[in-house]
């Protein structure tokens, strides 16, 4: 039997300074690092610097390098209500157009779909790009480290 998965609506946006708590929150979870190539944090002060780097290339290089943030948007009656989900980092538009990728989803948003969307909705962000590469793993290890 097909198991139906909930259609998941995200939104992108940038990552901003006030994200520091949500970055360690994520990326202080061992089980979503193992499955990156981030390190994993241990304290909200390399949250915090963490976010700034992320900060400074999207300011610096907006097409070779960019953060984004993760929200999924509920079901609630409150439609205007989101779900942190992750991060998804971008990198190195080429003079071809082409663009690379990767993603790190909290474990309640793994497997909901959340993966695709987001990649959906980067692809229409982008606009300009005429290929988008992600690295997979069937085995859903970290595909780069």
């Amino acid at each position: 039997m097909a198991v139906a998965r909930e259609a998941a609506t995200v939104l992108l946006r940038e990552v901003v300074a006030d994200d520091a708590e949500l970055v360690l929150a994520l990326l202080g979870n061992a089980r979503v690092v193992e499955l990156t190539s981030f390190r994993r944090l241990r304290s909200l002060d390399e949250a915090r610097k963490l976010v700034r780097e992320f900060v400074h290339d999207q300011d610096r290089t907006p097409r070779r390098s960019t953060t984004l943030v993760v929200e999924r948007t509920t079901t609630a009656a409150d439609s205007d209500a989101r779900l942190f989900c992750g991060l998804v980092q971008l990198h190195a538009t080429t003079f071809a157009g082409e663009a690379e990728f990767g993603i790190a989803l909290t474990p309640e948003a793994m497997g909901r779909g959340v993966g695709a969307a987001a990649f959906a909705a980067l692809a229409a962000r982008l606009g300009s790009v005429t290929r988008l590469v992600a690295h997979t793993h069937a085995s859903n290890v970290a595909a780069v480290r």
